[in-house]
């Protein structure tokens, strides 16, 4: 995947729903629903696909929006979040 592809796959983490995952600095993570307003800062905390700690990430971070996959009983490639069909830019 180019450069520009990638850079258009970036969206800011306050945009993304629960159970979303993403890539930021070549970790990769799940958003979740819990949040927490600072000062100046909104943070979001989110659960790490490598060992499933928990961290707060700032909700204006830009991070890399990407889809999971699964594999069922046949080794068929199964979506764990399931996208519209009418959606054309996933």
């Amino acid at each position: 995947m180019g450069v520009l592809e990638r850079i258009l796959q970036m969206k800011f983490l306050e945009d993304l729903p629960n159970g979303d995952c993403f890539r930021l600095d070549d970790s990769f993570f799940i958003v979740t629903s819990d949040f927490k307003l600072g000062k100046h800062v909104q943070s979001r905390s989110c659960v790490s696909l490598k060992d499933g700690s928990f961290r707060w990430i700032n909700a204006n971070s830009m991070v890399e929006e990407l889809p999971i996959f699964s594999l069922d009983k046949d080794s068929n490639i199964i979506p764990i979040k399931e996208t519209k069909k009418d959606d054309l830019s996933k």
